[in-house]
């Protein structure tokens, strides 16, 4: 019983703190990171061991994609992006540009400080091999890919 009665008065405790704090009027101080623009005005052009190659020509002022020439060529086939073929809908927190074709066919640029990526997401309908193709990593102070570093 004295067992019983302890366990009761422990959640009793317990039931109170949490109705106490999802009843303060303080809400919890959420920040997140300020994100980098995306400027870049290059080309990168580089190819993987297994022959996996990109091939872009990318010019983004301002987080406003001003030109675009993307090609894929994961080993499964090759895949064309074009600016033309894509509406720019988003500026933040990442530029997003959708396809014309296919709503939900996007690609993404962001600077994470370092560098400059670019990557697409549910193109299948545009691009078969899409979910084979990996993100572009660019230098924006050298206006090229982005040199792999070892850690």
């Amino acid at each position: 019983m004295k067992f019983t009665s302890h366990i009761l008065l422990t959640g009793a405790a317990l039931a109170s703190v949490a109705l106490l704090n999802a009843c303060s009027t303080v809400a919890p101080s959420i920040t997140s990171p300020r994100s980098l623009d995306v400027s870049f005005n290059g080309a990168c052009e580089q190819r993987e061991e297994d022959n996996y190659y990109d091939n872009i020509k990318l010019k983004v002022n301002n987080n406003v994609v001003e030109q675009m020439e993307w090609t894929a060529n994961p080993r499964q086939g090759r895949c064309q992006f074009n600016l033309a073929n894509f509406n720019q809908v988003k500026t933040r927190p990442q530029v997003d540009l959708q396809s014309k074709t296919d709503r939900k066919c996007h690609i993404y640029m962001w600077n994470n400080g370092q560098y400059i990526s670019v990557s697409v997401l549910n193109c299948q309908k545009v691009c078969k091999p899409n979910n084979h193709i990996l993100p572009i990593l660019l230098n924006d102070r050298t206006g090229s890919c982005a040199q792999k570093t070892s850690h």
